[in-house]
Protein backbone atom coordinates (compact mmCIF):
# COMPACT_ATOMS: atom_id res chain seq x y z
CA UNK A 1 0.00 0.00 0.00
CA UNK A 2 1.28 3.48 -0.89
CA UNK A 3 2.05 5.55 2.17
CA UNK A 4 0.31 8.92 2.32
CA UNK A 5 1.06 12.05 4.33
CA UNK A 6 -0.89 15.17 5.21
CA UNK A 7 1.02 18.47 5.05
CA UNK A 8 -0.50 21.72 6.33
CA UNK A 9 0.85 25.25 5.83
CA UNK A 10 -0.71 27.88 8.11
CA UNK A 11 -0.22 31.38 6.74
CA UNK A 12 -1.60 34.73 7.77
CA UNK A 13 -3.94 34.74 4.76
CA UNK A 14 -4.63 31.10 3.84
CA UNK A 15 -4.23 27.58 5.19
CA UNK A 16 -2.91 25.33 2.43
CA UNK A 17 -3.08 21.59 2.92
CA UNK A 18 -2.39 18.59 0.77
CA UNK A 19 -2.11 14.85 0.61
CA UNK A 20 1.31 13.64 -0.60
CA UNK A 21 2.99 10.34 -1.29
CA UNK A 22 6.38 9.36 0.12
CA UNK A 23 8.11 10.86 -2.95
CA UNK A 24 6.61 14.28 -2.13
CA UNK A 25 4.25 14.07 -5.08
CA UNK A 26 0.98 15.93 -4.35
CA UNK A 27 -2.13 13.76 -4.61
CA UNK A 28 -4.46 16.64 -3.77
CA UNK A 29 -3.95 20.24 -2.65
CA UNK A 30 -6.55 22.59 -1.15
CA UNK A 31 -6.73 25.88 0.70
CA UNK A 32 -9.09 27.79 2.97
CA UNK A 33 -8.99 31.33 4.34
CA UNK A 34 -7.18 31.38 7.68
CA UNK A 35 -9.27 32.18 10.72
CA UNK A 36 -6.63 33.96 12.79
CA UNK A 37 -8.40 33.63 16.15
CA UNK A 38 -6.82 30.64 17.86
CA UNK A 39 -10.13 29.04 18.89
CA UNK A 40 -11.49 29.14 15.36
CA UNK A 41 -8.11 28.17 13.93
CA UNK A 42 -8.05 25.10 16.20
CA UNK A 43 -11.42 24.04 14.82
CA UNK A 44 -10.22 24.54 11.23
CA UNK A 45 -7.11 22.44 11.84
CA UNK A 46 -9.03 19.72 13.65
CA UNK A 47 -11.50 19.44 10.77
CA UNK A 48 -8.68 19.21 8.19
CA UNK A 49 -6.69 16.63 10.15
CA UNK A 50 -9.67 14.43 10.99
CA UNK A 51 -10.79 14.45 7.35
CA UNK A 52 -7.57 12.61 6.40
CA UNK A 53 -6.56 10.90 9.62
CA UNK A 54 -7.70 7.41 8.70
CA UNK A 55 -5.66 7.30 5.49
CA UNK A 56 -2.37 8.99 6.44
CA UNK A 57 0.91 7.67 7.85
CA UNK A 58 2.25 10.99 9.08
CA UNK A 59 1.46 14.68 9.52
CA UNK A 60 3.57 17.79 9.00
CA UNK A 61 2.66 21.38 9.84
CA UNK A 62 4.37 24.62 8.92
CA UNK A 63 3.11 27.76 10.58
CA UNK A 64 3.71 31.47 10.97
CA UNK A 65 5.23 32.41 14.32
CA UNK A 66 8.28 31.28 16.26
CA UNK A 67 8.05 27.54 16.96
CA UNK A 68 10.14 26.14 19.81
CA UNK A 69 11.92 22.83 19.48
CA UNK A 70 9.15 21.27 21.61
CA UNK A 71 6.41 22.48 19.21
CA UNK A 72 5.11 25.48 21.15
CA UNK A 73 4.39 28.91 19.65
CA UNK A 74 6.81 31.16 21.50
CA UNK A 75 5.91 34.34 19.65
CA UNK A 76 3.41 35.42 17.02
CA UNK A 77 2.82 38.75 15.31
CA UNK A 78 -0.45 40.66 15.19
CA UNK A 79 -1.75 38.62 12.25
CA UNK A 80 -2.96 36.03 14.78
CA UNK A 81 -5.00 36.44 17.97
CA UNK A 82 -3.89 34.58 21.13
CA UNK A 83 -1.55 32.31 19.14
CA UNK A 84 1.39 32.82 21.52
CA UNK A 85 1.87 29.84 23.89
CA UNK A 86 -0.28 27.54 21.76
CA UNK A 87 1.12 24.05 22.33
CA UNK A 88 0.96 21.84 19.25
CA UNK A 89 2.07 18.76 21.18
CA UNK A 90 -0.99 18.97 23.43
CA UNK A 91 -3.26 19.86 20.52
CA UNK A 92 -2.13 17.07 18.18
CA UNK A 93 -1.84 14.38 20.85
CA UNK A 94 -5.39 15.15 21.91
CA UNK A 95 -6.67 14.68 18.34
CA UNK A 96 -4.71 11.45 17.92
CA UNK A 97 -5.92 10.08 21.25
CA UNK A 98 -9.54 10.97 20.50
CA UNK A 99 -9.32 9.18 17.13
CA UNK A 100 -7.23 6.27 18.47
CA UNK A 101 -4.42 6.94 16.01
CA UNK A 102 -0.67 6.88 16.47
CA UNK A 103 1.30 8.66 13.73
CA UNK A 104 4.48 10.71 13.61
CA UNK A 105 4.21 14.48 13.23
CA UNK A 106 6.42 17.57 13.03
CA UNK A 107 5.73 21.29 13.42
CA UNK A 108 8.04 23.86 11.79
CA UNK A 109 8.12 27.60 11.43
CA UNK A 110 6.96 28.40 7.89
CA UNK A 111 10.23 30.06 6.83
CA UNK A 112 12.22 27.05 8.08
CA UNK A 113 9.88 24.74 6.19
CA UNK A 114 10.22 26.78 3.00
CA UNK A 115 13.98 26.67 3.43
CA UNK A 116 14.13 22.92 3.97
CA UNK A 117 12.08 22.47 0.80
CA UNK A 118 15.10 23.71 -1.16
CA UNK A 119 17.56 21.13 0.21
CA UNK A 120 19.21 18.87 -2.35
CA UNK A 121 22.35 16.78 -2.78
CA UNK A 122 24.43 19.70 -4.02
CA UNK A 123 24.04 22.74 -1.77
CA UNK A 124 25.48 22.60 1.76
CA UNK A 125 24.92 26.17 2.98
CA UNK A 126 22.14 28.52 1.94
CA UNK A 127 19.41 30.80 3.24
CA UNK A 128 15.81 31.33 2.18
CA UNK A 129 13.86 34.51 2.83
CA UNK A 130 10.07 34.30 2.55
CA UNK A 131 8.29 37.52 1.64
CA UNK A 132 4.56 37.17 2.07
CA UNK A 133 2.18 38.59 4.67
CA UNK A 134 5.25 38.85 6.90
CA UNK A 135 8.95 38.06 6.60
CA UNK A 136 10.84 34.95 7.66
CA UNK A 137 14.33 33.58 7.18
CA UNK A 138 15.57 29.99 7.24
CA UNK A 139 19.18 28.84 7.38
CA UNK A 140 20.77 25.58 6.23
CA UNK A 141 24.34 24.85 7.38
CA UNK A 142 26.16 21.68 6.31
CA UNK A 143 22.88 20.39 4.80
CA UNK A 144 21.08 20.68 8.17
CA UNK A 145 18.35 23.14 9.10
CA UNK A 146 19.83 25.48 11.70
CA UNK A 147 17.28 26.88 14.16
CA UNK A 148 19.46 27.62 17.20
CA UNK A 149 19.04 26.42 20.77
CA UNK A 150 15.34 27.31 21.08
CA UNK A 151 14.29 27.91 17.48
CA UNK A 152 14.83 31.68 17.20
CA UNK A 153 17.26 31.78 14.25
CA UNK A 154 15.93 33.82 11.34
CA UNK A 155 13.15 35.54 13.28
CA UNK A 156 13.89 39.03 12.01
CA UNK A 157 10.32 40.30 11.66
CA UNK A 158 10.38 42.63 14.66
CA UNK A 159 13.85 44.07 14.04
CA UNK A 160 13.50 47.72 13.10
CA UNK A 161 14.68 49.04 9.74
CA UNK A 162 14.44 52.82 9.35
CA UNK A 163 12.03 53.00 12.28
CA UNK A 164 9.62 50.30 11.05
CA UNK A 165 9.61 46.59 11.82
CA UNK A 166 10.76 44.38 8.96
CA UNK A 167 7.56 42.34 9.04
CA UNK A 168 5.71 45.44 7.84
CA UNK A 169 8.43 47.15 5.83
CA UNK A 170 9.18 44.08 3.69
CA UNK A 171 5.70 42.56 3.72
CA UNK A 172 5.03 41.70 0.10
CA UNK A 173 1.29 41.81 0.77
CA UNK A 174 1.66 45.40 2.02
CA UNK A 175 3.67 46.30 -1.09
CA UNK A 176 0.97 44.97 -3.42
CA UNK A 177 -1.75 46.75 -1.42
CA UNK A 178 0.18 50.03 -1.61
CA UNK A 179 0.67 49.70 -5.36
CA UNK A 180 -3.01 48.91 -5.87
CA UNK A 181 -3.95 52.19 -4.19
CA UNK A 182 -1.71 54.16 -6.53
CA UNK A 183 -1.93 52.38 -9.86
CA UNK A 184 -4.92 53.45 -11.96
CA UNK A 185 -6.36 50.17 -13.14
CA UNK A 186 -9.76 48.51 -13.06
CA UNK A 187 -8.18 45.16 -12.21
CA UNK A 188 -6.26 44.56 -8.99
CA UNK A 189 -2.60 43.93 -9.62
CA UNK A 190 -0.73 40.89 -8.33
CA UNK A 191 2.84 39.56 -8.29
CA UNK A 192 2.95 39.00 -12.06
CA UNK A 193 2.08 42.67 -12.74
CA UNK A 194 4.87 44.19 -10.65
CA UNK A 195 7.46 44.58 -13.41
CA UNK A 196 4.94 46.01 -15.87
CA UNK A 197 3.86 48.80 -13.52
CA UNK A 198 7.52 49.31 -12.57
CA UNK A 199 8.16 50.24 -16.18
CA UNK A 200 5.00 52.27 -16.70
CA UNK A 201 4.32 54.27 -13.52
CA UNK A 202 7.00 56.48 -11.95
CA UNK A 203 5.41 56.63 -8.49
CA UNK A 204 5.08 52.84 -8.40
CA UNK A 205 8.66 52.49 -9.67
CA UNK A 206 9.93 54.57 -6.76
CA UNK A 207 8.02 52.43 -4.26
CA UNK A 208 9.34 49.19 -5.78
CA UNK A 209 12.90 50.58 -5.86
CA UNK A 210 12.60 51.44 -2.17
CA UNK A 211 11.36 47.92 -1.41
CA UNK A 212 14.27 46.36 -3.34
CA UNK A 213 16.78 48.61 -1.54
CA UNK A 214 15.39 47.64 1.87
CA UNK A 215 15.47 43.97 0.93
CA UNK A 216 19.12 44.38 -0.08
CA UNK A 217 19.91 45.74 3.39
CA UNK A 218 18.43 42.66 5.05
CA UNK A 219 20.27 40.36 2.64
CA UNK A 220 23.53 42.04 3.63
CA UNK A 221 23.01 41.10 7.29
CA UNK A 222 22.44 37.46 6.52
CA UNK A 223 25.12 37.19 3.90
CA UNK A 224 27.76 38.49 6.29
CA UNK A 225 26.55 36.22 9.10
CA UNK A 226 26.39 32.97 7.11
CA UNK A 227 28.16 33.52 3.77
CA UNK A 228 25.72 31.23 1.92
CA UNK A 229 26.40 29.54 -1.40
CA UNK A 230 22.98 30.63 -2.59
CA UNK A 231 20.04 32.78 -1.47
CA UNK A 232 16.46 31.72 -2.21
CA UNK A 233 13.49 34.09 -2.12
CA UNK A 234 10.05 32.67 -1.45
CA UNK A 235 6.51 33.77 -0.67
CA UNK A 236 4.43 35.98 -2.94
CA UNK A 237 7.57 37.79 -4.10
CA UNK A 238 8.74 34.61 -5.86
CA UNK A 239 5.84 34.90 -8.33
CA UNK A 240 7.11 38.19 -9.74
CA UNK A 241 8.60 38.41 -13.22
CA UNK A 242 12.24 37.28 -13.29
CA UNK A 243 13.14 40.87 -14.23
CA UNK A 244 12.11 41.99 -10.72
CA UNK A 245 14.56 39.48 -9.30
CA UNK A 246 17.19 40.84 -11.70
CA UNK A 247 16.77 44.30 -10.14
CA UNK A 248 17.63 42.83 -6.77
CA UNK A 249 20.52 40.71 -8.06
CA UNK A 250 22.19 43.65 -9.79
CA UNK A 251 21.86 45.88 -6.74
CA UNK A 252 23.01 43.30 -4.20
CA UNK A 253 25.91 41.89 -6.21
CA UNK A 254 27.14 45.40 -7.02
CA UNK A 255 27.50 45.98 -3.27
CA UNK A 256 29.02 42.54 -2.69
CA UNK A 257 31.50 42.95 -5.55
CA UNK A 258 32.66 46.31 -4.22
CA UNK A 259 32.84 45.10 -0.62
CA UNK A 260 34.24 41.55 -0.89
CA UNK A 261 35.06 41.21 -4.60
CA UNK A 262 32.61 38.35 -5.09
CA UNK A 263 29.00 37.63 -6.04
CA UNK A 264 26.32 35.17 -4.93
CA UNK A 265 23.52 33.32 -6.73
CA UNK A 266 20.03 34.56 -5.85
CA UNK A 267 17.01 32.60 -7.09
CA UNK A 268 13.28 32.31 -6.56
CA UNK A 269 12.34 29.30 -4.48
CA UNK A 270 11.56 26.27 -6.63
CA UNK A 271 8.53 25.05 -4.68
CA UNK A 272 6.64 28.38 -4.77
CA UNK A 273 3.31 28.18 -2.88
CA UNK A 274 3.84 24.57 -1.87
CA UNK A 275 7.18 25.23 -0.14
CA UNK A 276 5.76 25.18 3.40
CA UNK A 277 4.00 21.88 2.83
CA UNK A 278 6.88 20.27 0.91
CA UNK A 279 9.51 21.46 3.39
CA UNK A 280 7.71 20.35 6.54
CA UNK A 281 6.92 16.96 5.00
CA UNK A 282 10.49 16.57 3.79
CA UNK A 283 11.65 17.28 7.35
CA UNK A 284 9.26 14.64 8.74
CA UNK A 285 10.49 12.02 6.29
CA UNK A 286 14.14 12.79 6.98
CA UNK A 287 13.53 12.69 10.73
CA UNK A 288 12.13 9.18 10.32
CA UNK A 289 14.89 8.06 7.91
CA UNK A 290 12.49 7.76 5.00
CA UNK A 291 14.37 10.02 2.57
Amino acid sequence: MIKKYLAIDIGGTNIKYGLFDINLKPLSVNKVVTNTNIRELSIQLTDIIEEYLNIIDGLSISTAGIVSNDNKIIFSNNNFTNYKDFNYNYFLKDILKKNKKNIEYVVLNDANAATFAETDNILSNFICITLGTGVGVGVVINKNLYTGIKGFVGEVGYISLEGECIDKKLSFSNLVEKLNKIYDNTKKINSKDIYYIYCNNLECKNIIDSYINNLCEVLKWFYLMYEPEKIFLGGGFSHCDIKVLDLLIVSFNKWLKNYLNQTVDIEYSKQKNNSGMIGSLKYLLQKNNLL
